[in-house]
């Protein structure tokens, strides 16, 4: 009976192993069974800590089996459980906020949104579900409020309805002398990039809001109400075909994004909703040789969207690699939307 509960082990142990090389190696390849395992990496990478626990009171030689593949996997294990100090900081470094506003949580929190931003006292801001309703449109009141600390923006909006309009905006205390909206297929998400004229730099700013995976309130509340009946898997089934289609248009977002920062002529900031974890594909071919600033900074794992129970990092900041990273914050306010503000810290000398 021991021999069995030991082969039971071991089996269990080497098929999380084996989810940590899928976790690893959907990265590379763009696939909606594969982003499961990326999306899932830091409870794996917890279930094989467990296992080596377990194995120092039962069989000490099989603890190697996680501890040797943990510590090939480290650089991986860092992106969802990082492990850094912060930096000095300077009065000369740039502070860069991102946030995806809700349209202002819907119209009912603007001010409030708008004291949470200028609190802050970013260099730069980008925001994404940027917009206003038509019926008792605030515009005018939002751009001359942020008009006193950045007098430049970049707006483009995406989805113009006849109930309202919302796309991302980019503001910024420093001249903005290109604006270019990125080219890719979406209905609904956009990318935009700014020139930002910086001292003696010029930096290229690129605001995102990729591809969601447009779960409706509805499904969200049943998700969280699982039980083991047939409605529960037809709604399974619904929420993996809606996944699975936007985790294959933002694979193709994400490739035109790399060939804009492979092709621009300046050093670059990519930030923004990408609705997809660091551990996935979108993130890994976005980001290049990159540095996130959270990941650099921080320690632990955090979240900037919440929604009910789901939980999850989707919001970035990525710099060009001869920027040196000096922190990051995440501000959480469920009040005002379900994204937190990411504020992020860093020198680009």
């Amino acid at each position: 009976m021991r021999k069995l509960i030991r082969y039971g082990l071991l089996g269990t142990n080497l098929l999380f192993i084996v989810f940590l090389f899928l976790g690893v190696l959907s990265l590379k390849v763009s696939s909606s069974f594969l982003s499961f395992f990326g999306l899932f990496f830091l409870p794996i990478v917890v279930i094989n800590l467990v296992f080596i626990v377990l194995w120092l009171f039962v069989e000490k030689k099989f603890c190697l089996l996680s501890v040797v593949t943990l510590m090939i996997f480290s650089p991986y294990v860092q992106r969802v459980f990082p492990i850094s100090k912060t930096k000095t900081s300077e009065d000369s470094d740039i502070v860069l906020l991102t946030y995806n506003i809700a349209l202002f949580n819907f119209n009912t929190k603007t001010n409030d949104i708008l004291n949470e931003i200028l609190q802050t006292d970013a260099d730069i801001v980008c925001l994404q579900e940027f917009g206003f309703f038509r019926k008792n449109d605030k515009r005018d009141h939002v751009f001359a409020t942020l008009k006193k600390k950045y007098p430049y923006r970049h707006v483009w909006y995406k989805n113009q309805f006849y109930s309202a309009e919302s796309g991302v905006c980019t503001f910024s205390k420093y001249p903005i002398i290109k604006k270019r909206k990125i080219q890719y297929d979406s209905e609904n998400n956009i990318s935009i990039f700014s020139d930002i004229v910086i001292g003696e730099d010029t930096v290229r700013v690129i605001n995102n809001h990729l591809e969601s995976n447009k779960l409706s309130d509805k499904e969200r509340e049943n998700f969280s109400k699982i039980e083991a009946n047939k409605e529960t898997l037809t709604l399974m089934e619904k929420i993996f075909h809606k996944y699975s289609f936007a985790n294959q248009t933002r694979a193709e977002q994400a490739k035109v994004l790399a060939k804009e920062r492979e092709n621009s002529p300046y050093k670059t900031i990519i930030c923004g909703d990408f609705n997809d974890v660091a551990m996935s594909y979108v993130y890994e071919t976005i980001s290049g040789d990159m540095k996130d600033v959270y990941i650099e900074t921080q320690t632990g794992t955090n979240y900037t969207f919440s929604e009910g129970f789901l939980r999850s990092h989707i919001d970035h900041i990525l710099i060009d690699p001869s920027f040196t990273p000096k922190s990051c914050e995440i501000k959480h306010n469920s009040n005002l939307s379900d994204h937190s503000m990411l504020v992020g810290r860093f020198s680009i000398k």
